[in-house]
């Protein structure tokens, strides 16, 4: 995990207003494995899309929610390019992932259902939220924010 990470969730969370629990249970169940999580990049085919960063949002993703949000980004980051490259940077990527989570918890009203949607990017069977492994384990590490 990259150092600093909790110092810049507790910011974001503040400026976005979300628990900083549940973005912390996000980005820990996604970069886990990853030795550099912050340089994570694939290419999704289904979606034709790149997922990046530490929280691996998808890159269209990122830019429909910074256009959104376009104002605010601006006030809190600093005025940037919106480009694949400027998503490496932790705080920008946990920024716009912490908004998308915002907006999905404005929707689902439940933090599984949040996870679930995000990672599986809709929200057909939305039903198996309760079981879902990914899910379980955002919720697992959600849970360890206040054991540190």
């Amino acid at each position: 995990m990259i150092r600093g990470i909790r110092s810049i969730i507790k910011l974001v969370s503040q400026e976005v207003q979300i628990p900083p629990q549940y973005l912390y249970g996000l980005i820990m169940a996604l970069s886990e494995d990853e030795e550099y999580p912050h340089v994570y990049i694939a290419y999704d085919n289904k979606t034709d899309d790149y997922v990046i960063g530490v929280s691996k949002i998808k890159y269209k993703e990122a830019i429909q929610i910074w256009t959104r949000y376009e104002y605010v980004f601006n006030k809190f980051i600093g005025e940037t390019d919106k480009t694949l490259v400027a998503l490496f940077d932790p705080k920008i990527n946990i920024y716009i992932c912490a908004l998308y989570l915002n907006e999905l918890y404005d929707k689902y009203k439940n933090w599984k259902k949040v996870y679930y949607v995000y990672n599986i990017g809709g929200d057909s069977n939305i039903e198996h939220c309760q079981d879902d492994k990914f899910t379980n384990t955002c919720i697992k590490y959600s849970k360890r924010w206040f054991a540190n």
